[in-house]
């Protein structure tokens, strides 16, 4: 996993001029939220993650992720999740080191009035 915090384009250009090859990971935190001012091409190609995760809030004044940024990862079939839609997002590995696909909190715990059968007694 690699986590970005709010680094930039000129930050991503940094680590790939001093570490590429230390670059590698299955699961990327979005670079600054998947703001316009991220995104390198070449950063996402030496990063070359599965999963990519924008860590975004719920109606986010700044519109996270940006599309050209989606479209960067769309381009190289980069599995895209966002916190905004999903909530938390669990990733588990076994014992192996093997990846399990993740959960998504929102998936396994809707809002009850998605399905009002769990929360009320007939």
């Amino acid at each position: 996993m690699l986590l970005t915090g709010d680094i930039e384009k000129a930050a991503e250009k940094a680590l790939l001029l001093q570490a590429p090859s230390l670059l590698q990971a299955t699961i990327l935190i979005a670079p600054h939220h998947g703001s316009k001012t991220s995104g390198l091409p070449a950063f996402i190609q030496s990063v070359h993650p599965a999963y990519v995760l924008y860590a975004t809030g719920y109606r986010n004044r700044y519109h996270f992720p940006h599309p050209t940024v989606v479209a960067q990862y769309q381009a190289r079939h980069v599995i895209q999740l966002n916190t905004e839609k999903t909530g938390q997002i669990d990733f588990r590995l076994n014992r192996e080191g093997l990846l399990h696909p993740p959960q998504c909190y929102r998936q396994g715990h809707p809002h009850y009035w998605f399905n009002k059968e769990l929360y009320f007694i007939r």
